[in-house]
């Protein structure tokens, strides 16, 4: 049998492929409305955008307190509907209470993040983007647990389209809105577009079981318990490179990183979410068969550093050029700040993929210190006056890359310390 052959019945290589090939479709339409959403907004738009995304990627991590990320681990399928009915009421809680924090606070919050005054009232559409995402994810990690893989990739596609399309539409019609709104359109349109697509599965044959319900809170109380805390903290030092430029320098030149970001998140959109997918279903599978894990993380470590690579020496060597090509003046600074980053998101693509190990193994000790520990060091940094966004970009890159690096040797010796313990446990006494 030829190698394309075995790659091509191999289950992690297909399903991988299928969800990149829906992946790369979005991204691609993503971009291209990029090239005319970046003529149709101000840098300044664009920046207070990014900020505003940046609290709304804060607040989802906490906003089904976890829980949503364990609808994939069930043996059975009822229990993780009931997951999937926590998460989404968990949600709308959280949802409702953020917007009266925004109501009572708007110009509290609007000083310590530093965004403009004129901005402020697009705050007031961070709840519905938390329950809209939190939302898809439920129904997203319920299609993942059932292999279906395909339909997942259509909904990114659907949500792209109809998201450039809205805010393309509302450039005229709401110029300081149509750009944010048409991104809450698309996470509306995605939502529907899962609902539709979990009718070929058992989502519906199932109603809300008070009593299991409750079995289940306990049962993965860890999640919020261990990890709730450590992963909104982790979210938080995610977005601290945005808060900081937009405090030290300018809302423009966070548009300008913005740029950078979209730039270097595509091939983690493309390849390093949906290999993390894959990775948490088979290493979950692997776990309920009380099977070994290490050559799953050995693989993925191989596939994703060896990617990481490939895409590092592209960036490096033609990414400026290129993203001058395509968004002008914007596009160069983007790209020069990229030829820095490059390094912590080239680890952070392999981190992405090998941590969904502790969430399989329901290990997260491992992983919230982790997390502490970043936010700690991240926090230091935020209080340091950089002279240029590029002395701050070097250090940022220096930290992520130590630290990715020491998380996923962690995350090795726990796969070998639970393939050791299976080894002991089915020993012949």
């Amino acid at each position: 049998m030829s190698i394309f052959n075995s790659l091509a019945i191999n289950p992690f290589i297909k399903n991988t492929l299928t969800l990149i090939s829906g992946t790369a479709i979005a991204q691609v339409v993503a971009v291209l409305f990029q090239l005319v959403t970046r003529r149709l907004y101000s840098p300044e738009l664009f920046g207070a955008y990014s900020v505003v995304m940046s609290l709304v990627g804060v607040l989802i991590v906490a906003g089904a307190l976890r829980y949503n990320t364990v609808i994939v681990l069930p043996k059975k399928n009822k229990d993780a509907m009931q997951l999937v009915f926590i998460s989404v009421l968990l949600s709308a809680i959280v949802s409702m209470l953020t917007l009266l924090v925004i109501v009572y606070f708007k110009s509290n919050i609007s000083e310590y993040i530093g965004l403009d005054e004129n901005w402020s009232y697009l705050l007031y559409l961070i709840p519905a983007f938390v329950f809209l995402f939190n939302t898809y994810e439920c129904f997203d990690q319920y299609l993942l647990r059932h292999n279906r893989y395909s339909n997942i990739s259509i909904n990114k596609g659907v949500r792209r389209i109809s998201e450039g399309i809205a805010q393309v539409s509302g450039s005229s019609a709401i110029p300081n809105m149509g750009l944010i709104l048409g991104d809450l359109i698309g996470h509306i349109v995605n939502n529907v577009s899962a609902l539709v697509q979990l009718r070929k599965t058992d989502f519906f044959k199932y109603k809300f079981n008070p009593t299991l319900a409750k079995e289940l809170l306990r049962k993965y109380i860890n999640f919020p318990k261990q990890n709730l805390i450590p992963s909104v903290l982790n979210a938080i030092s995610r977005v601290f490179p945005i808060l900081i430029i937009n405090r030290l320098f300018s809302e423009e030149t966070t548009g300008y990183f913005s740029l950078t970001h979209l730039s270097l998140a595509l091939p983690i959109a493309l390849v390093g979410d949906a290999m993390a997918k894959v990775t948490l279903r088979n290493l979950s599978v692997l776990k309920n068969k009380e099977q070994k894990v290490s050559g799953e993380i050995y693989r993925n470590i191989v596939i994703a550093t060896s990617l990481s690579l490939i895409g590092g020496g592209i960036v490096w060597l033609v990414g400026v050029d290129l993203l001058r090509f395509l968004f002008g003046e914007q596009g160069e600074i983007a790209g020069l700040y990229a030829k820095i980053m490059i390094f912590s998101y080239a680890a952070k693509f392999v981190y992405m993929v090998v941590t969904r190990l502790f969430i399989a193994l329901q290990k997260l000790k491992p992983l919230s210190y982790f997390q502490l520990l970043y936010f700690a060091v991240l926090s230091v940094i935020s209080f340091i006056d950089f002279n240029t966004v590029s002395d701050f970009l070097i250090v940022l890159t220096a930290i992520d890359a130590g630290m990715y690096s020491v998380i996923i040797a962690i995350a090795i010796y726990t796969a070998r310390t639970y393939d050791k313990n299976l080894d002991q446990n089915y020993a012949p006494q």
